[in-house]
């Protein structure tokens, strides 16, 4: 078997096991220093609490089910391998896409023999070409939800109001007021996009990315 082909190989199997949402089984072929990695790259805003590779792995895999919905494959894009330093023949970093009933996700994986070293998303965000930045102002906002108050922002419209609005609310899984997973900024980029047509939005976190919830309590703060 080839160096690339190798760590292709390594890269698909760690990147299934994480997919199929079996994140001890993923976490088992990191390397120490690759599950260091993975908890240091998680938000800290998003943390709660003590958090290990496997917890880290779980919410990633939500975050993107949240925004995309159900899980439908990996595919191995590139790799390269080399020999830099101690690294061996066969380490590398393969790029992969996870692919979901609603989209796509790049992430890279880096190798190290039959084990990961890091585990990282490939955050490269642009703003849709339809966004007309000039159009309208954002500000804070509070959502006030009984128990809890929920960040959030206000976009409005330049010019004289009074304007139509709407609340976008996210989806399942752990999300900042502009739905970030990954790359993609959802409810961002359609609060943006309506705005510029003259419709204010309020969009706000998810409970779950500050505030610890029950299992048995999970609903929609509406």
């Amino acid at each position: 078997m080839s160096p690339a082909h190798e760590a292709e190989e390594t890269a698909r199997a760690f990147a299934t096991r994480f997919l199929d949402g079996s994140f001890d089984e993923a976490t088992a072929l990191l390397t120490g220093d690759g599950r260091d990695a993975v908890v240091d790259s998680f938000p800290d805003e998003f943390e709660d609490g003590p958090m290990d590779a496997g917890d880290a792995l779980g919410e990633y895999w939500w975050g993107l089910y949240g925004q995309y919905g159900e899980s439908e494959g990996v595919e191995v894009t590139s790799s390269e391998c080399g020999t830099d330093g101690e690294a061996t023949a066969h380490d590398g970093e393969v790029t992969v896409v996870f692919a979901f009933a609603d989209g796509t996700e790049e992430a890279r994986v880096e190798t190290s023999g039959e084990r990961v070293a890091d585990f990282s998303f490939a955050p490269t965000y642009e703003i849709p070409e339809y966004v007309d930045e000039g159009a309208f102002t954002e500000r804070d906002a509070t959502v006030d939800a009984d128990d809890v108050e929920l960040d959030g922002v206000l976009a409005v419209p330049d010019g004289h109001g009074p304007f139509p609005a709407v609340v976008l609310v996210h989806g399942a899984g752990v999300h900042d007021p502009d739905g970030t997973a990954g790359a993609s900024k959802l409810l961002r980029d359609v609060a943006w996009g309506i705005a510029g047509e003259g419709i204010a939005s309020l969009r706000y976190e998810n409970r779950l990315a500050a505030h610890e919830v029950d299992d048995g309590e999970y609903t929609l703060d509406r």
